[in-house]
């Protein structure tokens, strides 16, 4: 691997080892992504440090995007929950309005969100039963 990284051009222009790693970051699942980063690791000690360094610049903005859109998506999902029960319980929108802060067309655009989000995040979980090239 470092022979082939060694033969990636220098140039003034084009940096294509932060292409490269762009590249893998963006098609590869987090698992190839990992093994990729690991594999850095181990195998380079001189040309493998501003390409390693990228990689996991990105796989840690990758966490924190996560971790970010996990607290929207609980803190919309304790909205509604909380909604649901007070309506379960015989409440009233003026009551809950007043309580929540949330009008009954807000309360669908919530649900709408969580629908959203939840989607977004189903799709964007890697798939653990496919096999590995």
């Amino acid at each position: 691997m470092r022979r082939l990284l060694a033969q990636i051009p220098q140039t003034g222009g084009l940096d294509y080892v932060e292409l490269f790693v762009v590249y893998l970051v963006a098609t590869q699942e987090r698992r190839v992504v990992q093994e990729f980063t690991e594999t850095m690791h181990r195998y380079t000690v001189d040309i493998g440090g501003d390409m390693l360094t990228y990689a996991e610049e990105l796989l840690q903005e990758g966490r924190q995007e996560g971790r970010q859109e996990g607290q929207r998506l609980g803190e919309i999902k304790g909205k509604i929950e909380t909604i649901e029960s007070l309506l379960a319980v015989g409440a009233d929108w003026g009551l809950i309005t007043k309580a929540t802060g949330i009008t009954p067309n807000q309360f669908q655009s919530l649900k709408q969100q969580l629908h959203q989000l939840t989607l977004a995040s189903t799709a964007a979980r890697p798939k653990t039963d496919e096999k590995a090239d």
